[in-house]
C-alpha cells in the first residue's frame, strides 16, 4: 500500500536529495539543452525567413555566447536549424517546432538519455547481478523517455498545455510503478 501519490506535482524539499546548491542532482536538462529550447523557440517566433545571431539571443536572454555558438553548431549539425552565410547571416529554423521532439533536442545536445547507470550500459554497474530495483528503474526510464520523446517543442509555447500535460504524465506514471 502505497503512502504516497506521484498524481501530484513533486515537490523539491531542501536539503534532501539536493546538491550544495539546493538543486536536485538527478533529473534535469543540462544547460545546454536549456539554451537550445530557447534559441529553437526564438526563432520560431521571427518573422518568416528572418535569421538571428549568436550574439543576439546570448545579449536578450542573458546565455554565455561561447557555449551558446556551441549549441547552435549542434542544432546546425543536426538539421534543426539552418546556419546563413554572410553580412546579414545567421541562423533561422530548418524544421517547424511542431516537427521536433524534446527528446531529439536532449539527444543532439546532451546524448542518450539515462536516469541510472544502468540504463546506459549494464556493465558498468557493480550490483548488477544482485540489484533488486533494476526492473523498475529500466521501466521508469522507458516510460520518461517515451514521454520526453512525445513532447514537441512547439508545446513549449503552450504553457497551459504543458501544466495539464506534466499532472496528466504523473497519475500515468503512479498508475505504472
Amino acid at each position: 500500500m502505497r503512502h504516497t501519490s506521484l498524481a501530484r506535482r513533486p515537490q523539491c524539499t531542501e536539503g534532501t536529495g539536493t546538491n550544495n546548491n539546493g538543486i536536485g542532482t538527478m533529473i534535469k536538462l543540462p544547460r545546454k539543452v536549456e539554451y537550445g529550447l530557447i534559441s529553437l523557440i526564438h526563432m520560431a517566433e521571427m518573422s518568416p525567413g528572418a535569421v538571428t545571431t549568436t550574439r543576439k539571443m546570448a545579449g536578450q536572454y542573458h546565455l554565455p555566447q561561447e557555449l551558446l555558438g556551441k549549441v547552435l553548431q549542434a542544432l546546425t549539425k543536426a538539421q534543426l536549424i539552418e546556419s546563413i552565410q554572410g553580412v546579414k547571416g545567421g541562423y533561422r529554423l530548418r524544421r517547424q517546432l511542431a516537427d521536433i521532439g524534446l527528446g531529439e533536442v536532449i539527444e543532439v545536445l546532451d546524448g542518450p538519455m539515462q536516469l541510472a547507470r544502468c540504463t546506459c550500459d549494464s556493465h558498468s554497474c557493480e550490483q548488477e547481478s544482485s540489484c533488486n530495483i533494476q526492473g523498475p528503474i529500466y521501466h521508469f526510464q522507458d516510460q520518461l523517455t517515451r514521454l520526453i520523446c512525445s513532447l514537441s517543442i512547439a508545446s513549449f509555447q503552450q504553457k497551459a498545455v504543458i501544466l495539464q500535460n506534466s499532472y496528466d504524465t504523473w497519475e500515468a506514471l503512479d498508475k505504472t510503478l
